[in-house]
């Protein structure tokens, strides 16, 4: 009887303490705001290292730009795909959207491996440890991950391993081409070893983290017990 009594009671103190209820924006304003936020980082980055030169050459290289453009698209479809499905009831085909512009980017890089080829020979092939590329790219997708963890976390994710994919996969296409700028690769191998080879690394990784990154915060609400019942 003293359970039934105290429900009023209970109900009354979650609404004293409940505070207003602010609507998201769409998803597509969030993917918005943070590409903004993304580009201007990457701006602020790679403009006073004086990127002039490595513009020039790659605008002038048809498999360059087609894959600076894969990878923008990429950026741009995963982190919409990660904004759309942090919202409970969007399709899992969402999840789908980043892929064409991904096979798009490899096949960009399959082409300038064998114009490399054709060009240098078994020279195209050449092994080599490029450190400062990896390290770059895992330095610059760190801020441009968080943000992407903050607003999606402002929504109800439910695949957490799914949205730790596609945020890590959007920071790190960001990444690389701002990285394809700082550090610009001599062979197409290259690229595909550890420019590429590190975003798909990553977002293996922010699958793997997704459960801990994308994890709700449990609210503490305080109760007061009535005494003598």
């Amino acid at each position: 009887m003293s359970d039934s009594n105290g429900v009023p009671d209970l109900i009354e103190r979650l609404v004293a303490d409940a505070g207003p209820v602010h609507r998201l924006p769409s998803p597509v304003w969030r993917c918005v705001f943070w590409l903004v936020l993304a580009v201007s980082m990457g701006a602020a980055i790679s403009l006073p290292a004086g990127v002039g030169e490595t513009w020039a050459a790659i605008v002038a290289s048809w498999t360059s730009s087609l894959q600076i453009a894969a990878a923008l698209l990429t950026a741009l479809a995963a982190g919409l795909a990660a904004f759309q499905l942090s919202v409970p009831g969007r399709t899992p085909r969402w999840a789908l959207l980043p892929l064409p512009p991904l096979l798009l980017w490899a096949v960009a890089l399959g082409f300038g491996c064998l114009e490399d080829w054709l060009a240098m020979s078994w020279r195209a092939l050449a092994f080599e440890v490029s450190s400062e590329c990896i390290g770059l790219m895992i330095l610059i997708s760190l801020p441009l991950g968080a943000f992407a963890v903050v607003l999606i976390r402002r929504a109800a994710p439910l695949d957490l391993a799914r949205e730790g994919v596609l945020a890590a996969l959007a920071a790190a296409s960001i990444s690389s081409i701002i990285v394809q700028f700082l550090y610009p690769l001599e062979r197409d191998f290259l690229v595909l070893m550890w420019n590429f080879g590190s975003v798909l690394t990553l977002a293996l990784s922010g699958g793997l983290l997704g459960s801990w990154l994308f994890r709700p915060s449990r609210p503490r609400i305080a109760l007061n017990r009535r005494r003598g019942n």
